[in-house]
């Protein structure tokens, strides 16, 4: 299995908005929208402009505007994400995009960042495997 250049920049993204704020850092419920949801961009303050979830901080890292993402609420990363790679012209692999959907969904069930990203990681080595 081979990764595109986005995927290099994503993955490193991943680890690095878990080391700013921290392995242990948990989505915070007061970031949530109305729903109850996880957004990409903090919902509890209208002064603070920054990304919420794991996949909203490494798509910042990547050079996606914030103001981008709030008019994506509510869609799945997999489609954020090909929204951003047709926006830049650097696609990411289906493997890339899967996996960081299984990390979405570890964050959004309430487990730390650490652990999404663990999954981000085994979901990439799991399909490297079976490639």
């Amino acid at each position: 299995m081979s990764f595109t250049t986005a995927d290099l920049q994503f993955m490193r993204a991943m680890g690095d908005a878990v080391q700013e704020r921290g392995a242990a850092w948990t989505y915070p419920p007061a970031w949530q929208d109305s729903a109850g949801s996880c957004r990409y961009v903090r919902a509890d303050r209208v002064d603070v402009d920054e990304p919420a979830c794991i996949i909203g901080a490494a798509l910042h890292r990547c050079g996606m505007d914030l103001a981008e993402m709030v008019s994506w609420e509510g869609q799945d990363s997999r489609f954020i994400m090909r929204e951003h790679a047709a926006t830049t012209g650097a696609p990411y692999s289906n493997a890339v995009i899967w996996a960081a959907r299984e990390a979405q969904v570890t964050q959004d069930s309430g487990h730390p960042w650490g652990d999404a990203l663990a999954v981000f990681v085994a979901e990439l080595g799991r399909m490297a495997r079976v490639s």
